[in-house]
C-alpha cells in the first residue's frame, strides 16, 4: 500500500512540475504560431486541418488539462488562500473539455434558401465521396458514400477502391487547391457531339472558344465577343431574331480529312443574311464586321467536353480542391461540389465530391429577401430574410438577430444575386454549440480566480489569514 502512495506521490510530482508546465506552454506557443502562419498564408481551414485540429494540438491540450489537474491534488490539503489558483485551473480544464464537446458534438455550416423554395438540408465543412443511381426511369438514390479528407488522407496512401455496378471506381488522385480549365478532346463515342474551335479576330482583338454541340440537339450557342456563334446541325431549323451572328453547320458526305462547314452571317444592320458558304478548317472568311476574320481552327465530329483541373501551391480566388477518378477505364476530374456521370447498361451513375450534407429536420421557406443599400451606392447596409419556419411559423431573420430553435442558431450571414444583381438567394450561417455553457462556466471561474488572486491579494491576511507557507502559492 505504501509503495502504490508513494507512486502515486511521485506521478502527481512529475505531472505538477514546473518544467513539464513550461515545456507544455511552449508547445502551445509554437503551435499557435504555426497555425497563425498557415492561416495567413493559406486559409483557415488549412490551419486547422494541419494545426488547430491535429493530434499534435489535442495530445498538447490534453497534457496541459492532466498537468493542471496534478498541479491542485499536489496542492492537497488545500487552504483558503489556494481558492483563486484553483478556480483558475479549474476553468482552464472546463475551456478545454467544452471544447471538445463543441469538436465532437457540435455543428457549424451553411444553409441557402432560394426564394419560394423549401429547404431542410444544411451544408458541412466536411466533405464526401457519394454515389448515386438512377435505374430505368428512377429518381437517382444514394447507394455508397465516404467522409472522405483527402487533404490529411490521400488516396495515395489511403486508396478508395468501390464496386460500381460492373465497373470499378477508383480514385487516383487529390489537388487541394487547383484551377478548373475546360478541355474539348477527339471521342471515338458515336454517342457524343461534334465540336469545332472559332476564332474571330482583328488587328485589336482575338477570339476563340470551342463550341461543342450535344449528340441529338438541334444548334448550340456561344456569344464570342462581337457575335453569336450558333453551331447547328445540317437540317437543324434556325430562326433569325436580330443581332450579329454567325451560323455554322456540318457538311454530311464530305471527306473526312478535309471537313467542310457551311457558314452564314447575319447583321443586325441588315436586319438578314450578308454572306453564306463554304469554309474549310483555318480558311479566312471576311464577316464585314469591323475588320474581323472568321476562322474555324479545329473540327472533331464526335468530341468530349471535360474539365480538367490544374494544381495550384496556394489558394485563390478562383481555386477549389479537386480529385481525379477511374471508372470504366476513362479518367474524370471532379471538381468539389461537382459530380460526373457514368452509363453502365441499363443505369447511369453520377459521382460526387461535396461538402457533407445534414437534414436537420426542419423546413426553411424563404418568403422575401431585403436588401438595403448605403445611400447613393450599390453596397449593402443590411440584409434581412422572411423565412417560414415548420414549427415556428414566419418570423425574420437579419443581422445581430439570429433565430435560435432545437438548439441550432440561424444567423444571416449573406446572399447571392444573379447576372442583373438582384438577390437571389439568402445564406444562412448555422451553429449549435453543445459545450457553449461548459465554455462560459469555465471563463466565469478563470475571471473569479484571478479577482481572488490579484485584486484581494492585500487583503489576502485579513480575509484568509496568515498562509502558513508562502511558498506554496502559485499557479
Amino acid at each position: 500500500m505504501k509503495q502504490k502512495r508513494n507512486l502515486l506521490e511521485r506521478t502527481v510530482k512529475i505531472f505538477s512540475s514546473f518544467q513539464l508546465a513550461i515545456a507544455i506552454i511552449i508547445a502551445l506557443a509554437v503551435l499557435a504560431a504555426w497555425g497563425t502562419i498557415l492561416q495567413a498564408r493559406y486559409n483557415t481551414r488549412y490551419a486547422q486541418e494541419m494545426v488547430y485540429h491535429s493530434p499534435y494540438m489535442y495530445f498538447t491540450l490534453g497534457l496541459l488539462c492532466i498537468c493542471l489537474f496534478n498541479v491542485i491534488v499536489d496542492r492537497y490539503p488545500w487552504k483558503r488562500y489556494h481558492l483563486g489558483f484553483i478556480l483558475v485551473h479549474i476553468g482552464i480544464i472546463m475551456l478545454c473539455v467544452g471544447a471538445l464537446i463543441t469538436r465532437v458534438w457540435g455543428v457549424d455550416g451553411t444553409m441557402t434558401l432560394n426564394k419560394g423554395q423549401t429547404n431542410s438540408y444544411l451544408q458541412l465543412t466536411s466533405r464526401e465521396l457519394a454515389v448515386f443511381a438512377a435505374f430505368a426511369n428512377s429518381s437517382p438514390v444514394l447507394i455508397k458514400s465516404k467522409p472522405v479528407d483527402f487533404l490529411l488522407h490521400p488516396p495515395s496512401k489511403y486508396p478508395i477502391d468501390w464496386k460500381i455496378g460492373h465497373t470499378k471506381l477508383v480514385v487516383e488522385k487529390y489537388y487541394n487547391w487547383a484551377n478548373a480549365e475546360n478541355r474539348v478532346d477527339e471521342s471515338n463515342d458515336p454517342h457524343d457531339g461534334p465540336a469545332i474551335r472559332v476564332e474571330l479576330n482583328n488587328q485589336m482583338v482575338n477570339f476563340a472558344q470551342w463550341v461543342n454541340r450535344p449528340f441529338n440537339v438541334p444548334y448550340e450557342t456561344f456569344d464570342l465577343g462581337p457575335a453569336q456563334i450558333v453551331y447547328a446541325a445540317p437540317n437543324a431549323k434556325f430562326v433569325y431574331k436580330g443581332g450579329n451572328k454567325i451560323v455554322l453547320r456540318d457538311l454530311p458526305h464530305e471527306n473526312p480529312s478535309d471537313p467542310v462547314l457551311i457558314y452564314q452571317i447575319y447583321s443586325e444592320t441588315a436586319r438578314g443574311v450578308t454572306k453564306s458558304g463554304r469554309i474549310h478548317i483555318a480558311q479566312v472568311v471576311q464577316t464585314g464586321w469591323m475588320g474581323l476574320k472568321l476562322r474555324v481552327l479545329r473540327y472533331f465530329p464526335h468530341a468530349e467536353q471535360r474539365v480538367v483541373y490544374v494544381k495550384q501551391n496556394e489558394p485563390s480566388t478562383i481555386t477549389t480542391s479537386a480529385v481525379l477518378v477511374k471508372i470504366g477505364g476513362q479518367q474524370h476530374w471532379i471538381g468539389l461540389d461537382n459530380s460526373i456521370q457514368y452509363f453502365d447498361n441499363n443505369a447511369v451513375y453520377y459521382i460526387t465530391y461535396r461538402h457533407s450534407l445534414m437534414n436537420l429536420g426542419i423546413n426553411f421557406k424563404l418568403l422575401k429577401f431585403v436588401v438595403g443599400h448605403y445611400q447613393g451606392t450599390n453596397r449593402a447596409k443590411s440584409y434581412q430574410s422572411y423565412v417560414h419556419v415548420s414549427g415556428v411559423g414566419n418570423v425574420k431573420i437579419y443581422m445581430n438577430h439570429p433565430l435560435k430553435y432545437k438548439g441550432y442558431t440561424f444567423y444571416q450571414a449573406s446572399f447571392q444575386q444573379n447576372g442583373q444583381g438582384k438577390a437571389t438567394t439568402s445564406v444562412l450561417s448555422v451553429n449549435k454549440d453543445p459545450g457553449r455553457a461548459t465554455k462560459y462556466i469555465g471563463s466565469l471561474l478563470i475571471v473569479l480566480g484571478t479577482i481572488v488572486m490579484f485584486y484581494f491579494k492585500h487583503y489576502r491576511l485579513k480575509i484568509f489569514g496568515r498562509p502558513e507557507d508562502s511558498s506554496q502559492e502559485g499557479a
